[in-house]
């Protein structure tokens, strides 16, 4: 008996691989997906459109991030090193539980200040080197939160294929 009902299983497992189509199944296996995990021709399209829609994003993100010709750095925390090393230059003291937004608008002010007021020239121009490099800082910024929200995306994507899978 027991080797009927693994028939029956074997049986109703590959009849439900034959609800997917060839070009379909064979799609779902370039895209590195395991075509046994869907069960319609309906839900492996929805798949597949989702996980190309996904690399589509990427790709984006990846030319977006190789064209900006920023030195980047790699952490938040790598950031907001460089952001107080900044701030240390331009005789600013900050405290210890400053957030990087905290203390990139802190010193935006500070330079803003400078720049527009009646200083030396060659203040400025000091100054207006600090805001090249508060420039930097904040362009190393938006990587990192653009790369933190690609991770999100990526996380709440593998989400909605398990629901998929589990039918939920």
């Amino acid at each position: 008996m027991e080797l009927n009902a693994l028939s029956y299983i074997n049986g109703y497992h590959s009849f439900e691989q034959a609800l997917i189509s060839e070009a379909t199944r064979q799609k779902l296996i370039a895209l590195g997906i395991d075509p046994s995990i869907v069960t319609s021709e309906s839900q492996a399209k929805t798949l597949i459109e989702k996980v190309e829609q996904t690399r589509k994003t990427e790709r984006f993100e990846e030319i977006k991030t190789a064209d900006s010709k920023v030195k980047v750095s790699t952490t938040e925390q790598d950031l907001i090193c460089r952001a107080k090393d900044l701030a240390d230059k331009m005789g600013i003291h900050l405290t210890k539980d400053l957030s990087l937004d905290e203390i990139l608008t802190i010193i935006a002010k500070e330079i803003e200040m400078v720049i527009n007021s009646d200083i030396r020239e060659g203040t400025k121009a000091k100054y207006i080197e600090y805001n090249a490099e508060l420039k930097s800082i904040k362009d190393g910024y938006s990587v990192v939160q653009s790369n933190e929200n690609a991770v999100m995306n990526s996380m709440n994507y593998a989400a909605q294929i398990n629901k998929m899978i589990l039918g939920l």
